[in-house]
Order: structure tokens, then C-alpha cells, then sequence
């Protein structure tokens, strides 16, 4: 019995030899084959759960985007706008910016209203209660519309800089005015509507006047000493509003759609729109900017 086995360990053995010259194989390949093995296999299952990673993370993602857009956020109503003229805010005139005045606009700033002392400093007062109150924090006079245009048309060299009409060439002209034009004395004449001063065409609230123009709701007496506003400019060193018209309005919040200066008594002035006239846009040898008829004339 022994010798059998011993005979067929023989026989399996040289059968496992020649297996592995057949395969080119050695014993000591061996493990090292089972490794590779066992390694890739690792690698596969590595692959295999990012896979389930990126799989959950875009049931995740399409999960967010379908509860965002079966919940959309809440749209906010828009505000609603609030009617106020150009001299509603303190602009800034190339010079003081809007919460700072310059040295000159402090001292003009200064002797403009009776409520600032010697004690108080004009720029932080301008910049808290001036600002609120619309104060004019500028030495030059506010241009209305009209004004500026009449400043166009009446100085040529200021019309070839900025054109002669339009919302920019307007603009243009009052920033012009603020930061220098003012001090020309030429300049100043040039603004007035002799003919067509602003009058009061309405001493209270709730009066109503014909304006064939546009109409101005400001304040009657001065907040800061109490005294009657008189004038047209001295009403627009303070808050105001307005509207263009060319028939009977009433002087009050309701048609202006807003109060300029609450708890205060108000009144009316009406800027008489200007009729056109000619008005000289070059001087001999310079260029001419005209929407009409240019004439050629002596001086």
C-alpha cells in the first residue's frame, strides 16, 4: 500500500512539473501573480463605490433642484417711486461733494441760513439736516431747466462745449454754472427772463393758479428763523418739487404727489415756460451748432 502512494505522489508531481514548464511559470511567480490579482480587485471595488458616491450626490442635487423649483423664494413687490423734482437731493457740484462742503461753499453755506452759528460746524450740519431739508449747499444759485437752457443759448462758448439742447447739454451747463460760471457777472445776466420773472401764483396750500409753465410747491416761511420766503430762488434754497403745466393747478400735496417739507406751510410759484427766440450761436470765423436757420449778420 505505501508503495502505490508513494508511486502516485511521483506520478501527481512530475505532472505539476511539466504544467509549469508548459506555462513558463516558477513557484516563486506564484505569489506574486495572487497579488497583482488581489490588488486589482481592490482597485474594481474602489471604483465601484465612487460610483454609488456620485450616484447619491446627484439624487441629492436633482432633490434640491426640484424642491427649489416647486418652492420658488418670494418675489419682492417693487417700491414704489416717489415724484420729486431735481432739487429733491444736494448734488454735487464738481467742487464739495455731497456730504462735505468745500472751504468757500462752507462760509456761503453759513451766511445763507440763520440756524448755524459760530459754534457749528457748517459741514456737519449740511451733511445730517442740510442734506434732509434739500439746503442749497452751494455758493451758486440752482439753474432750472429754463435757466440752463438760457445759459446755452445766450453764450455760444458754452453751447460748442456741451451742445445746445438736450438733457445732457442741460446737464452740462448747470454743473458749468456751479463750479464756475456763477462768478461771470456776463454769465449771470444771461440766466434772467426779463420779461418772464417766476411769480407767486399761490400764497397757501390748496390755492390753485394757471401756470402756462412749470409750476413750483415749496415752503412759505424758512424753517430755520420762521421768516417769509418772498422769492423765487429763496424758496429753491430749500426743498421743492414740480411739475410741468400749461393750465389751472392746485397748489398742494395731492397733485404734486408728494410733501416736499412736512409740517411746514407751503406756496406756489409758476416759471413761465420761455417763448423761442433767435440767439447768437457763433461769432465771425467760429462754428455754428443749430437746429433751425442760421442768419449771417453784422454784429
Amino acid at each position: 500500500m505505501k508503495q502505490n502512494l508513494t508511486v502516485l505522489a511521483a506520478f501527481l508531481g512530475s505532472l505539476s512539473l511539466r504544467a509549469a514548464q508548459e506555462t513558463n511559470t516558477t513557484l516563486a511567480e506564484i505569489p506574486e501573480a495572487s497579488a497583482t490579482l488581489a490588488e486589482a480587485q481592490m482597485e474594481e471595488s474602489a471604483e465601484s463605490l465612487n460610483q454609488v458616491d456620485n450616484s447619491d450626490a446627484d439624487d441629492d442635487m436633482n432633490a434640491d433642484d426640484l424642491e427649489a423649483a416647486e418652492n420658488p423664494p418670494p418675489i419682492k413687490p417693487l417700491e414704489p417711486r416717489t415724484f420729486q423734482s431735481e432739487d429733491y437731493d444736494v448734488s454735487n457740484n464738481g467742487i464739495s461733494t455731497r456730504g462735505a462742503l468745500n472751504e468757500e461753499d462752507a462760509r456761503c453755506y453759513s451766511a445763507r441760513y440763520q440756524d448755524i452759528d459760530a459754534l457749528l460746524d457748517p459741514e456737519s450740519q449740511f451733511a445730517t439736516i442740510g442734506l434732509q431739508q434739500g439746503r442749497l449747499g452751494t455758493c451758486a444759485k440752482r439753474l432750472t431747466n429754463y435757466e440752463a437752457q438760457r445759459y446755452l443759448d445766450k453764450n455760444p462758448e458754452i453751447s460748442r462745449m456741451f451742445g445746445r439742447n438736450g438733457d445732457s447739454s442741460v446737464i452740462n451747463a448747470k454743473e458749468h454754472w456751479k463750479n464756475t460760471g456763477y462768478k461771470n457777472s456776463v454769465y449771470q445776466e444771461s440766466i434772467v427772463d426779463k420779461d418772464n420773472k417766476p411769480f407767486k401764483c399761490a400764497s397757501k396750500a390748496n390755492e390753485s393758479c394757471k401756470c402756462p409753465g412749470t409750476m413750483w410747491y415749496g415752503v412759505s416761511t424758512r424753517p430755520d428763523s420762521k421768516a417769509p420766503v418772498e422769492t423765487f430762488d429763496e424758496m429753491r434754497e430749500w426743498k421743492t418739487v414740480s411739475i410741468e403745466t400749461d393750465d389751472w393747478q392746485s397748489c398742494s400735496t395731492n397733485d404734486f404727489g408728494t410733501d416736499p417739507m412736512p409740517g411746514i406751510d407751503k406756496q406756489c410759484f409758476c416759471e413761465v415756460k420761455p417763448a423761442y427766440e433767435a440767439s447768437r450761436c457763433a461769432d465771425e470765423g467760429d462754428d455754428c451748432t443749430c437746429n433751425g436757420h442760421v442768419y449771417f449778420a453784422a454784429k
